[in-house]
């Protein structure tokens, strides 16, 4: 079964600097995770890379806030695999207000994780210019964007 999120969706939140709209409809069932060329380094220098670099390379082709609040609606699509992971959506950039203290005008980003006390999944905040390694992944899209008239055909073709 499919579950369609409209990225393009504009989010209401006062805080949000950027947010990457031009990845259209997105199925959150089939949902990739991978490193960027700054994340993979060779074994003898270190598997992490400030975040700001990242963010310039990813944050136009990587999943935003709107599929991450998708998901946390709709636990039982996030593989388990991804426990083990702070999974990045890089497609949709806050800016920390005045009300945030000593964090105000920092940028940063939302994760998923899933958190083992709780043993449920959820959303936090990860400063931009932070080290991001290995166990923190970009979230893409698994296949081609989708507009909502392509997605209406192929339903229709299935009639």
């Amino acid at each position: 079964m499919s579950h369609f999120v409209d990225t393009t969706k504009k989010l209401d939140d006062k805080d949000v600097i950027f947010n990457n709209t031009s990845l259209g409809i997105i199925d959150a069932s089939k949902i990739r995770l991978r490193l960027s060329n700054f994340q993979y380094k060779p074994r003898q220098s270190p598997w992490c890379e400030y975040g700001v670099q990242i963010c310039k390379d990813v944050k136009d082709e990587s999943l935003n806030a709107s599929v991450l609040d998708y998901l946390l609606d709709h636990e039982y699509l996030i593989p388990k695999r991804w426990k083990k992971y702070q999974v990045v959506f890089w497609g949709t950039i806050y800016r920390f207000n005045e009300e945030s203290g000593s964090s105000e005008g920092q940028e940063f980003v939302r994760c998923l994780y899933f958190n083992k006390i709780l043993k449920k999944w959820g959303s936090a905040p990860l400063v931009v210019d932070d080290y991001f390694g290995p166990n923190s992944p970009i979230a893409y899209p698994a296949s081609p964007r989708q507009s909502w008239k392509d997605i209406a055909h192929k339903i229709i073709d299935k009639l």
